[in-house]
């Protein structure tokens, strides 16, 4: 009989511990593979999320900020607009302060063109991006890589992530890349949504 349950215990421990191996072993982008969109369409779908008007913090390279955002659905539900602005007090980072403006366009290329975002600034930049797929998280995540643009530096990459996790806050990260030396965040902003008043701004 001891020599049985000894038989059965050991089995159990041999499935145990290939069990653990197995899950163990997997892949590295098994593991930590994200939920991805459907699709550019359910993507830009899901933009309706930010419809409205946000106000918060940014944090970064210039300094800090503060920031407000606009998002409104344009053109009969084809382009969804976003203007902007982040205020920079006088600081250590900007010793003379700014104000910084932008104004974009979110809008789907047909025929499985993908979702692009199309921003212009105070500063005369004018960015073209395209939404990543595989680097966004479906419901969550929506990660923009620059395609092209005008009077912009040269050897120069950017991207823009939205990361909307709860239905109230979302927080903008922005980054840039000088000569393919690899990306480095210049800007962070976490916003919240205003409901008790408008942000100045807004597409119609």
């Amino acid at each position: 009989m001891n020599r049985i349950k000894l038989a059965i215990v050991g089995w159990v421990f041999l499935v145990v511990l290939s069990t653990v191996a197995s899950e163990t072993s997997k892949p590295d982008d098994v593991q930590t593979q994200l939920p991805q969109w459907l699709s550019a369409q359910a993507a830009y779908t899901a933009l309706d999320h930010f419809t409205g008007s946000w106000r918060g913090a940014g944090k970064g390279k210039w300094g800090t900020s503060i920031a407000e955002k606009t998002y409104t659905v344009i053109l009969d539900g084809r382009a969804r607009c976003r203007t902007g602005s982040s205020v920079y007090p006088v600081q250590e980072r900007n010793p003379n302060g700014e104000v910084h403006k932008t104004h974009a366009l979110f809008a789907l290329i047909e025929d499985g063109g993908g979702l692009i975002f199309t921003e212009y600034d105070n500063e005369g930049f004018i960015a073209r991006y395209a939404l990543d797929l595989a680097s966004s998280e479906a419901n969550k995540t929506w990660v923009f890589e620059l395609v092209s643009g005008d009077n912009l530096p040269p050897n120069f990459r950017a991207r823009l992530t939205l990361h909307a996790p709860v239905d109230e806050h979302y927080m903008e990260i922005f980054e840039l890349d000088f000569g393919s030396k690899g990306y480095t965040t210049y800007l962070t902003n976490r916003l919240s949504r205003v409901v008790d008043a408008a942000v100045a701004g807004g597409c119609q």
